[in-house]
Formats: structure tokens, sequence, C-alpha cells
């Protein structure tokens, strides 16, 4: 255990000694069962500002940042039930003297606001993390394309006998290559595949121009076509 998780812990206990002791020496004359009951719900909104406020709720290393995408009704969860919590335990024991059973059912019915709450913050929380994946595999095929080009580009770069009309047509891909969108869509997935191995087996024919010239040429007029038909399927 760090630092910083012992320093966390006690701030936890720490807080939650300082309210037991407040209700200790201030509401000590309070029944039993009300005394309880407010005991718990006062524990109950400290700690849900704890786990707001002193445990890092986001998770820098999380790169769908999916509890940024909920923080927002986390947070405004916790404030409204927190402020309808003590307002109501004021309210009931100071102004109107209300009874246990009473209060028992209030505090119910306000606990399960928090769940319903904290239910939709989990809920909104999972459909960033599913968008994200989403697109992650939309563009694991046009990564992959990207870097099958790049070997591409390597091997041209270090073979002197590749004419200029080949190189300023791998620029052209190139300057293509840049501008393509993701797509969910499979014939994208299918292109994606298709460019990948059509760009490796021109590098394998490539280092041999001289014997494969006219192979070579073929193939990389594949490649550009594949990539506009690629280029074409808009839809993430």
């Amino acid at each position: 255990m760090n630092t910083k998780d012992i320093l966390s812990w006690l701030a936890l206990v720490l807080g939650a000694a300082i309210i037991i002791g407040l209700f200790f020496i201030f509401l000590k004359d309070m029944p039993d069962d009300l005394f309880v009951l407010n005991l718990c719900v006062s524990l109950l909104v400290y700690a849900l500002f704890y786990v707001d406020v002193l445990v890092p709720w986001v998770d820098w290393r999380d790169k769908s940042k999916s509890r940024i995408g909920s923080i927002g009704l986390r947070w405004t969860v916790t404030w409204i039930y927190a402020i309808l919590a003590i307002g109501s335990m004021v309210v009931c024991n100071t102004i109107f003297n209300v009874g246990f059973s009473a209060q028992l059912i209030i505090h119910g019915m306000l606990l399960l606001i928090l769940i319903l709450g904290i239910s939709g913050a989990l809920h909104a929380s999972d459909k960033v993390t599913s968008v994200y994946n989403k697109e992650m595999a939309a563009q694991k095929g046009i990564t992959e394309m990207r870097r099958a080009f790049g070997e591409l580009k390597q091997t041209v770069y270090n073979s002197s006998n590749i004419p200029q009309e080949v190189r300023s047509k791998i620029e052209k891909i190139e300057e293509d290559l840049r501008y393509i969108s993701p797509s969910e869509h499979p014939e994208a997935a299918a292109l994606e595949k298709q460019f990948s191995e059509m760009v490796r087996d021109f590098c394998i024919n490539v280092n041999s121009y001289s014997e494969n010239s006219g192979r070579v040429m073929s193939l990389l007029e594949k490649v550009d076509y594949i990539l506009k038909s690629r280029k074409s399927i808009y839809s993430l």
C-alpha cells in the first residue's frame, strides 16, 4: 500500500470518526432507532463524497474515458441525494419531529433514487466504452493498411532500381491513404485486408523489379483501385 492509499484510508476513517463523534456529542438524546438511522444516512452521504472527491474516480489509463462520459451525471446524483437526505434529517428531526417509520420510508425512497441514478451513470459509462470499442475496431483495419504501406515505402526507399514513375504513384497512393475514413461496414474490412495483403505482395516482388516490372505495376494499380474502392465507404 503506497502513501496515497494510506492517506485516502486515513481520511475515510477520520471523517467517519468525526461524524460519529458529533452524533454522540450533540444528538445523544435522540431515540436509539432515529439515532442509528440518521447516523447511517450521514455516513452514506460522507462515503459518496469521499468516493467522488478523495478517490480518483477517473482512470486516466482508460483510453475510452468511459467514466468521464458519465461523471457529470454521477456528481449530479450525489449532490441531489446529499441535499435531500440532509434536508430531510433536519426537517424531520428539528421542525416536525417525524417518527422512525416515516423517516425510514423517506430515506428508503431517497436511497432508491440514488441507486437509480448510479445505475444510469454506469449505463452511460458502458455506452461510452461500447462506442469507443466500435471506433477502435473500425480503425484497426486502417491502422494495418498504413503499417503495411509504411513497409512498402521503406522497401522502395532501400531499392535503387525503382523508376520515378513507380515512386510517384506510391506518393499519390500515400496521399490518398491519409484521408480514408473508418467504417464498420463488412465490405470495408474486406477491402482493408485485401489492401494490406496486396501491398505485402508488392513488397516481395519489388525487390526484383527488373525481372517483375510488369507484375509490380499491375500490383500497384490494384492497390490504387482497392484504396479508391475503400475510400468510397464512409459510414462509421
